[in-house]
């Protein structure tokens, strides 16, 4: 009863710290299949259009064709260009916020934002997250969201890909100051040892902040806290350091997949609450050995494991909770311990639940470095994006303990591959890096 009403006030304390707000965009969109340039604009009429909610996938809902874009590679379904809107609406209060971001989990591909017909940013790897501070662009009252994706040039892989925004999109609003998206890094050195690492913009170029950390088991029991850290900002940034003993953690592993959460709280010198920042953890240490190969807490483990593209079968790209967790427990249930993503990031879901689940992760983040498929992202944008978007990828998905391994490519070669690791190592000097190579 005592911990269910621990974890009773700590949500509460989530859903009611109004400083920093995220408010999901799932419902009520406006969906065109074609381009339609002026559909940037705010008094574009858009009521002809399909209605429909996020996540989409436009390629799957039309079906399959003979003659359709993706060819064979993607299953003979199709491609184009489409058009997304969608409107909102904003008082005051909300745009008295000092930071408000529109934050997409993926889309496929060459992605563009307008807010209110200004640009707001692009993005053209499919598979990544993205995100755009939008303050400057908004009004009180009606606003509108306008995206294009643009999927004319196929076959963009050598496998089915969805089109469209297949993840979650949220708009995120922070006032004052906020912990800059995935910039918190937990690491775990030694069984009973947690080191969080943070970092933290402010709206003032020079302020002053308190920082608390707590970690809390899965029965919502307090297990550590910190000393209240004061710190200041330099050039509205900040990088601020934890280390805190556990004793007699518990330790995640497939067979007992432990995990605990990491809380910390910013507030400003009055004690005033800005944000609280809560993610899942495990205590778990790895080595590898050339004798033994892999071990996980000091156990030798045998890899067995499967590569899995990221589709939902029966519901094309649009991949549920349910339907992950389903997918695996089934591979666990055939005696699997491993998943490697094949050929790219999955959605922030799919890691959450092997870290549930179980089990292990290869985490990959491209298939190849050039030109593979036809009109791929090697081919379209690799040379001008990979640095930024294998920084975004390490940064989101280092703090699940199901992730053992990086994978910078699949059957690929070339010399950015040393580039490539190091990039890998600056974000995570914690998991090793490795690449399939393409044998001559």
């Amino acid at each position: 009863m005592r911990n269910t009403i621990l974890l009773t006030i700590l949500f509460l304390f989530e859903i009611f710290n109004i400083s920093a707000k995220e408010n999901c965009l799932s419902k009520n969109w406006k969906f065109f299949l074609g381009d339609i340039p002026e559909a940037k604009y705010v008094d574009y009429d858009d009521s002809e259009w399909e209605n429909i909610n996020i996540p989409h996938d436009w390629a799957f809902e039309k079906g399959y064709s003979a003659n359709a874009q993706q060819k064979d590679k993607g299953g003979y379904l199709g491609g184009g260009i489409g058009w997304y809107r969608k409107e909102i609406f904003l008082t005051e209060k909300e745009l008295a916020n000092d930071f408000v971001f529109i934050d997409f989990e993926a889309s496929y591909m060459n992605n563009q934002v307008w807010i209110n017909g200004n640009f707001a940013g692009e993005r053209p790897y499919g598979y990544i997250p993205f995100s755009f501070d939008i303050k400057k662009h908004l009004v009180k009252g009606r606003n509108i969201i306008s995206v294009r994706v643009d999927n004319s040039m196929e076959p963009s892989a050598r496998w089915y890909h969805g089109c469209g925004i297949y993840g979650n999109v949220s708009l995120r609003s922070h006032k004052n100051a906020f912990f800059e998206k995935d910039g918190i890094f937990i690491t775990t050195p030694s069984k009973d040892k947690v080191c969080v690492n943070a970092k933290v913009i402010s709206a003032e170029k020079s302020a002053n902040y308190l920082a608390k950390l707590e970690i809390f088991d899965k029965a919502g029991k307090c297990k550590a806290q910190s000393e209240t850290l004061e710190f200041s900002t330099n050039n509205n940034n900040a990088e601020i350091n934890f280390n805190l003993k556990i004793k007699k953690a518990e330790l995640w592993s497939p067979e007992n997949p432990n995990l605990y959460t990491s809380r910390i709280t910013l507030t400003d010198r009055n004690n005033n609450i800005i944000e609280t920042k809560s993610i899942d953890f495990g205590f778990r240490y790895i080595e590898w050995s050339p004798n033994k190969g892999f071990i996980l807490n000091g156990k030798q483990y045998k890899l067995r494991g499967v590569c899995e593209h990221m589709e939902g079968g029966p519901t094309g790209a649009i991949t549920t909770e349910q339907l992950i967790r389903w997918k695996v427990k089934l591979l666990k249930d055939m005696g699997c311990n491993a998943i490697r993503t094949a050929h790219n990031p999955h959605l922030p879901i799919f890691y959450k639940v092997c870290d549930e689940l179980g089990m292990f992760v290869m985490d990959e983040i491209f298939d190849g470095w050039h030109k593979k498929a036809d009109f791929d992202y090697g081919f379209q944008a690799f040379d001008n994006w990979y640095e930024r978007d294998l920084r975004d990828f390490i940064r989101r998905d280092r703090n699940h303990p199901s992730v053992f391994l990086y994978s910078i490519g699949n059957e690929t070669k070339g010399d950015v591959a040393k580039r490539m690791v190091k990039i890998c190592h600056e974000e995570d000097h914690t998991r090793l890096v490795t690449s399939r190579r393409l044998k001559l």
